[in-house]
């Protein structure tokens, strides 16, 4: 007998449904198949199959590789007194083995179906139908897919029929909404929502996936019909706007908003790793004489090459923000005493003084800088920019130097 035609349904209502384990075990047998096979197949479930059906496990050693290669396999295998039509696919876990009506059984439904692919074949969205069941491993499996879905993701539909719809999604795919696509199939809803899914090449995409149950005439769930709309730009866009409201205008370096959650990330790293936080609170020295002087393009110029200088200096996993106005602040982590913090910070003092000649105006920056010591996952970001705060101004006061470790004695004296 010949494979399904391309874009054709795997199975069709009253076709059942058997899957079997690479291991040969059967693990699935849904009502269809069970009517199909007769009184004596409820022992099915959880043998091994060439020990109920032994043609059909010689049929599955011969044609494995096959299946493999070119998709789905029509057979007629002999089956207690008579013969018994089959549509070998393979599955996830090893081959789903489909009971096929009798020919006139379903012919008006089969034309009716006809006209559905059809239509489904112009649908521009991605169009899946899976079996309802089984919900727990090896769970659902793909009946159909159209022509959108094979351009969109890359895949040939020998590699899709079969398979769970599992197969497009990856290790960046939100596992708590992976959970909750769970949760609405074992309570048999119609539901909508949006998942990073994969190509066939590895590259992503986001899925905007509505989810309907059809059910039969006795209102028994028979098939899922997902119809999936690309939303990557949307979510491209969104991010971009994310992260724009997160960096600086000036600097291009994240800004007041992203402080905080940096902070809370070193904060909540402190237990997994030696050393102290630091958080380093750096003021320019006359910025404001600077704009007053030569105007706030040359400031602006200065802000850029101080943020430039400031990232360069540091390592890869530092952080610098800038708050606004002339005020940096540095984010460290691994950082093992006062006195190594201080000579960091002397260093980038050191670098930042080297000249600045932008449009022929020589500028000589240098900075204030407050240091605050943590090694209390507890402590609030807010807390320790506060305290790193207290160490600048007390530097502005003292003016004869240019870094003070925060002290606890500071609070009082301000």
């Amino acid at each position: 007998m010949s494979t399904p035609r391309p874009e054709a349904f795997l199975l069709l209502p009253g076709d059942g449904l058997m899957l079997v384990l690479a291991s040969g075990l059967v693990v699935h047998l849904d009502p269809d198949a069970h009517r199909h096979l007769g009184e004596g197949a409820e022992v099915f479930p959880g043998r091994p199959v060439a020990a109920v059906w032994p043609e059909l496990a010689a049929a599955i050693d011969r044609h494995g590789a096959r299946l493999d290669r070119e998709g789905p396999l029509d057979l007629v295998l002999p089956w207690r007194e008579g013969k018994r039509s089959l549509r070998l696919f393979r599955t996830d876990d090893g081959v789903g083995v489909g009971l096929l009506a009798g020919a006139g059984e379903l012919s008006e439904v089969g034309k009716r179906l006809e006209l559905f692919e059809n239509l489904l074949h112009a649908v521009r969205d991605v169009v899946v139908v899976t079996t309802a069941e089984p919900i727990d491993s090896p769970g659902p499996v793909i009946l159909y897919a159209n022509a959108a879905t094979l351009q969109h993701t890359g895949y040939q539909l020998h590699e899709v029929l079969g398979r769970s719809p599992r197969l497009l999604q990856g290790p960046d795919t939100d596992p708590q909404m992976r959970s909750q696509f769970r949760r609405h199939l074992q309570q048999w809803d119609s539901f909508c929502l949006e998942l990073l899914n994969y190509r066939r090449d590895g590259s992503t995409f986001w899925s905007e996936i509505a989810v309907t149950p059809l059910q039969d005439d006795n209102g028994w769930t028979t098939h899922w019909v997902a119809v999936q709309r690309d939303v990557t730009a949307r979510h491209l866009n969104e991010r971009e706007l994310k992260e724009q409201a997160l960096l600086d205008a000036v600097t291009g370096l994240p800004n007041r908003r992203a402080l905080g959650d940096r902070i809370a990330l070193a904060l909540g790293r402190l237990k997994r790793q030696e050393g102290q936080l630091a958080v380093m609170f750096c003021d320019l020295n006359h910025f404001k004489q600077v704009n007053d002087t030569h105007g706030h393009d040359i400031g602006d110029a200065l802000l850029l090459t101080i943020g430039q200088r400031l990232r360069a200096a540091l390592r890869p996993e530092d952080t610098v923000v800038r708050l606004g106005g002339d005020e940096f602040v540095i984010v460290c982590e691994g950082i093992h005493s006062e006195a190594s913090a201080l000579q960091m910070v002397r260093r980038l003092q050191s670098l930042l003084g080297e000249a600045i000649d932008h449009n022929g105006v020589v500028l000589h920056p240098s900075m204030s800088v407050g240091i605050a010591l943590c090694d209390d996952p507890r402590l609030s970001p807010h807390e320790l920019v506060r305290r790193a705060d207290v160490a600048m101004y007390r530097v502005k006061r003292q003016r004869d130097l240019g870094a003070l470790a925060y002290d606890p004695a500071m609070d009082s004296a301000n």
